[in-house]
């Protein structure tokens, strides 16, 4: 291989370093591979569409109607390394009800049909949960409206569960007939007794022990929702008779209600928690649980709190490995196979052939797999493998062959999450290795709401080529902090930007290669269809560097865009189709630098999990 060429393709390295890190990851027109943990309720937070008429808990049947095979027998088994199809709102609309089926049909024993099922929560209902819950809570309670991670476990746990709470002490300390509950101090609110606690039906559903007579009061409490929903001792009945009748998702609203108006009723908090737990949402009950503790409970309801939080600890210890691997093939054709300039003359001497551009059609076949390991009810190891060989038909000597690895751990705590990963890889060139990378990359995330989140990434690498181009060598930092935000557009889009800072500094003294980089990536994804998704990526970057070419002093402005259409269908749930376009318009000063490059691809994807 010449060293023209060695030159000209050793350039395209540090602006792809920098490109790396700065394009987040596009928006899917589906959802995942889930993670260990994860609950459907949780993600069907995230795709609610807040300003129509339609409940979380209505998303998540839907979801479960669409993606029925996703779930281990019933709604609340949610498998992890799936692949989801997000139904659009006017789906959920039309199958939410198919879901609902299917969820009473895998429950033994049920005998409840879908006209005995509650009715949806009316608009005024949804608008006053959705209002409560953009109040900032007291503190210990930031997160429990937020999608947080949860641990369906695959079975109850070993030991036996915590004793039950049937029911637990109402939220105005008024001792419970007949109940287990601990005895649990008053409201310190001090509000008089609301219209729901003066109806006969209070102190009927206060006095029901058994089975029989819970569910017929809770119909009766049902009956009255529409009138009542929002009074914090009704919905805090309505949710205990609910969470000891079987339904803890269906509880799971009233008490949160019932929080937002008695944030320090200790009673609803723990039942609170208790309806967490048992729809599997572990996470969450454990904040609830852990808030409860620090605020000095009466011994018996320490005693309560510890054995749930044992009991999430057994669940945690179940937690199971998950892969997941993606097989693509694509073909197209590249305008500038080389990054190279198009000049046939520079500085008074004739550049070789192969020191210029040369398009030609190819073919590539890339890979990755991922292997996650939790190994606690937080922290999970991560582990990368990745390779493509990208063969040209007109320019084999272009003929790239890549590899990388990596491993890291990740660390979450309610809404955000710290990950860390050190990697390495090789670039081979027409057989030759041409440059080894390697790199730490750190990552911090905060889901400030269901709709945005923010970001910021550090990367610290180094890059080392051949003998040939070891005045190529530099050390690398790089530095980004940008949001992304779902909005309501089509079927659902998001979009984000990140503004990035860096610096490469050249290891051998007389290189002209350090520089200092400053741009801008913006990336947007809009689903077009339950089928066709869009995306975008585009970045801006400028490279100021310290050193002169040719006695030229030197400043690049580079930009990079990726635009692609994807297909996927419910019948090949594994297999997506798309067709992408990059196009690469380097500006320098010095002429020899400057280059554009287009390439057009179709790409194949199969994914295994």
């Amino acid at each position: 291989m010449s060293d023209s060429r060695r030159r000209r393709l050793g350039l395209a390295v540090p602006a792809l370093f920098a490109l790396s890190l700065s394009a987040p990851l596009a928006a899917q027109q589906s959802y995942g591979p889930t993670q260990v943990g994860e609950g459907v309720y949780a993600i069907a937070r995230q795709f609610r569409d807040v300003q129509s008429d339609l409940n979380l808990r209505q998303w998540a049947l839907a979801i479960y109607a669409r993606n029925p095979q996703a779930f281990g027998g019933d709604l609340n088994r949610l498998r992890s390394g799936v692949m989801l199809e997000i139904p659009s709102a006017t789906e959920v609309r039309s199958t939410w009800a198919r879901g609902l089926t299917l969820e009473q049909g895998a429950t033994a024993g049920a005998a409840a049909t879908v006209a005995d099922s509650p009715a949806p929560l009316s608009d005024a209902q949804m608008a006053a949960i959705d209002i409560n819950q953009a109040v900032p809570p007291p503190s210990g309670l930031e997160t429990l409206t937020a999608p947080v991670p949860q641990v369906p476990p695959p079975e109850q746990p070993a030991a036996p569960p915590p004793p039950r709470l049937s029911p637990a002490a109402p939220p105005n300390g008024q001792a419970a007939p007949a109940s287990t509950s601990p005895a649990l101090p008053a409201d310190s609110s001090g509000a008089a007794p609301t219209a729901f606690t003066a109806h006969p039906l209070y102190a009927q559903a206060m006095a029901s022990g058994s089975a029989t007579e819970r569910g017929k009061v809770l119909d009766s409490l049902l009956a009255l929702e529409a009138d009542y929903a929002g009074d914090a001792d009704y919905d805090y009945v309505l949710g205990v008779v609910l969470l000891d009748s079987g339904r803890p998702q269906d509880a799971l609203f009233p008490l949160l209600r019932a929080t937002q108006v008695k944030p320090q009723g200790l009673g609803i908090r723990l039942d609170l928690g208790r309806a967490y737990f048992e729809t599997g949402e572990n996470e969450s009950a454990r904040q609830v649980f852990e808030q409860l503790n620090k605020q000095n409970p009466p011994p018996r309801a320490a005693q309560v709190i510890d054995s749930y939080l044992q009991a999430i600890d057994r669940r945690a210890a179940r937690y199971e490995p998950h892969w997941q691997a993606l097989i693509e093939l694509l073909g197209g054709h590249d305008s500038n196979a080389n990054s190279a300039t198009d000049l046939q003359n520079f500085a008074g001497f004739v550049l070789d052939e192969q020191a210029r551009s040369s398009d030609s059609p190819y073919a590539e076949l890339a890979g990755n797999v991922q292997y996650v390991r939790p190994f606690s009810p937080r922290w999970r190891w991560l582990n990368l493998a990745q390779a493509s060989h990208r063969r040209y038909t007109d320019a084999d000597e272009f003929n790239t062959l890549q590899w990388r690895v990596g491993s890291g751990l990740s660390y979450r705590q309610g809404d955000w999450e710290l990950s860390g990963r050190v990697s390495g890889g090789q670039t081979y060139l027409d057989g030759e290795q041409n440059n080894d990378v390697t790199a730490f990359n750190a990552a911090w995330r905060l889901n400030v709401s269901p709709l945005l989140s923010t970001r910021l990434q550090f990367k610290l690498g180094s890059i080392r080529y051949a003998d040939a181009l070891s005045v190529r060598d530099v050390d690398q930092w790089l530095v980004s902090a940008g949001f992304s935000r779902r909005v309501n557009l089509a079927y659902g889009s998001e979009f984000g930007l990140d503004l990035i800072g860096g610096r490469d500094d050249a290891v051998e003294n007389t290189s002209p290669n350090s520089r200092d980089v400053l741009g801008a990536g913006l990336f947007a994804s809009t689903q077009l269809s339950p089928r066709w998704r869009l995306q975008l990526n585009s970045n801006l970057l400028q490279a100021d560097y310290e050193g002169r070419f040719f006695g030229i002093e030197r400043s690049d402005v580079q930009w990079f865009t990726v635009a692609g259409l994807r297909f996927t269908d419910n019948r090949w749930r594994n297999w997506a189709i798309g067709l992408e376009a990059s196009y690469v318009d380097n500006q320098s000063d010095v002429d020899i630098y400057e280059y554009d490059r287009l390439d057009i691809a179709l790409r194949v994807s199969w994914m295994l999990n």
